[in-house]
């Protein structure tokens, strides 16, 4: 849940002291309970059908849309509360994370940057993303 409260002096809700509020945690003691962590790299995924590589910027689907497998330990015990995904190509998507192989959250008729809920049942191992042109982000709720 975020911070709803009033900050005396605060003019522009979407920054605090000069700093996007989206990259800020703790601004004069007061602490935001959301962390947004940005797994969009090929650090934490690998290609696995349907597009080409990272390219230091975003994945490009070669379609239709793409699937990407996790890539190293970082999913290990990692049970985030929600996933965000930003993407290019407009129209909505079909997301599916797939959790200890099997598939598990989905969202048919997702825009981008909506926000999924989730309920993580076993390590994350694969992202399917039924959409055309570009991902850029990838963000889960920690």
């Amino acid at each position: 849940m975020a911070w709803s409260g009033k900050i005396n002096g605060v003019t522009n809700p979407a920054k605090i002291m000069g700093i996007d509020v989206a990259n800020i945690k703790s601004v004069m003691g007061v602490e935001s309970s959301e962390t947004w962590l940005n797994y969009t790299s090929d650090a934490y995924w690998s290609c696995l059908a349907n597009c080409t590589t990272w390219n230091g910027s975003v994945w490009t689907e070669s379609g239709p849309g793409l699937a990407l497998q996790e890539a190293g330990t970082w999913n290990v015990d990692f049970r985030p509360t929600k996933l965000k995904v930003t993407y290019s190509g407009g129209g909505p998507a079909t997301i599916t994370l797939y959790y200890g192989g099997a598939p598990g959250d989905s969202d048919t008729n997702y825009t981008s940057g909506d926000e999924i809920p989730l309920t993580v049942t076993d390590d994350i191992t694969r992202i399917d993303l039924y959409m055309t042109g570009t991902v850029s982000v990838i963000e889960f709720l920690d």
